[in-house]
């Protein structure tokens, strides 16, 4: 919809990224990030949320007016939202690295000059990133914007998505313990969003979003099973590079990073955790690793999950909500229903 005259305009639109990477929380997107950043010629930036939570509607199909083009430029500039995954070290040089992106977006974007399409806002700040990286090919990793795929790509058709997906259980037991690293407000507020009724949901509707994607954009999705990067990162990185028609060799093993435990003996499920993953996501799970986890004989924690339920649906529900600028009975119903689609 603009009026592109500026030739720092088309490099932005140019550099844009036409990939993005995906997935369940706690499946592998941050491996997959750094692994594309060790590329010649591949910088990644996340996490943008700008398809998703972040997402403004154009004004009736009119475009963003001056102030919300300003304003959805912001947060997709906005310190700490969008930080490239490598060559960052310290405050001081990722400060100085968002101004020379600033500096581009500035010497490109002129939103009184006429009405931006949320794809206009996105070509030029994430084709800034790519100009000051010094990297031709733009990758965007954004783990829940898995449930907006059908938004990009009616923005960008020809784009690439790298979704990646995990067992059930591990990926269970990863998110039930992200805030074991955190402390203050930050670690409250995820121990506030776990129950073990909810987490399955989330997997099931993630598993049904990467299901669905894999067959309706076939050729341009390439699913990465977590398990599959443990247990060979070399066929993993092969895949990826003919994926991406990168030179074999172009991108390095990097180790896989623990986030969420904090002792060196892994933690397991509660067995209410598991009772609940085979309660409510049962049929995916068989279908995703073969079998069931047997439940354990702790039949005190599943009977004190039941009583729990309806406070931890409420906290969870209101912080989420919250993040994504949606209403609670809204942000409910859009995980409901996705748990249950195929």
């Amino acid at each position: 919809m603009i009026n592109v005259k500026s030739e720092v305009v088309e490099e932005c639109i140019e550099a844009s990224p036409k990939i993005f990477i995906v997935g369940m929380a706690r499946s592998g997107t941050v491996w997959t990030s750094q692994t594309l950043s060790t590329s010649s010629v591949v910088g990644v930036v996340g996490e943008s949320l700008y398809w998703g939570r972040n997402y403004i509607d154009p004004d009736f199909g009119n475009g963003y007016s001056k102030e919300v083009a300003i304003s959805a430029m912001q947060d997709l500039l906005r310190n700490g939202a969008v930080v490239p995954m490598k060559n960052i070290h310290g405050d001081a040089d990722r400060n100085d690295f968002l101004q020379s992106v600033k500096n581009v977006v500035e010497s490109s974007f002129f939103p009184e000059n006429g009405r931006y399409t949320p794809k206009d806002v996105f070509d030029i700040g994430m084709g800034a990133f790519g100009r000051v990286m010094g990297k031709s090919v733009i990758v965007e990793k954004t783990p829940h914007h898995l449930m907006w795929l059908e938004r990009i790509n009616a923005n960008y058709p020809e784009s690439k998505f790298i979704i990646t997906i995990r067992d059930p259980y591990e990926c269970m037991l990863s998110y039930k313990h992200q805030s074991d690293r955190k402390t203050g407000v930050e670690k409250k507020k995820l121990k506030s969003i776990y129950h073990p009724v909810l987490y399955p949901i989330i997997w099931k509707a993630s598993m049904n979003k990467a299901k669905k994607y894999s067959c309706m954009y076939d050729g341009r999705v390439l699913l990465i099973r977590n398990e599959d990067i443990k247990k060979d990162q070399l066929c993993v990185l092969k895949k990826i590079e003919k994926f991406l028609n990168l030179k074999e060799g172009d991108l390095k093993p990097r180790e896989q990073l623990n986030s969420s435990f904090t002792e060196a003996v892994k933690p397991d499920l509660s067995s209410a955790d598991i009772f609940w993953m085979n309660i409510m996501a049962g049929r995916l799970v068989k279908e995703y690793r073969g079998s069931l986890r047997l439940v354990g004989k702790d039949y005190s924690s599943i009977f004190f999950s039941t009583f729990t339920l309806f406070p931890s649906i409420f906290s969870a529900l209101r912080v989420r909500a919250k993040d994504s600028n949606m209403n609670v009975l809204k942000y409910a119903a859009s995980w409901i229903f996705n748990s249950i689609s195929k």
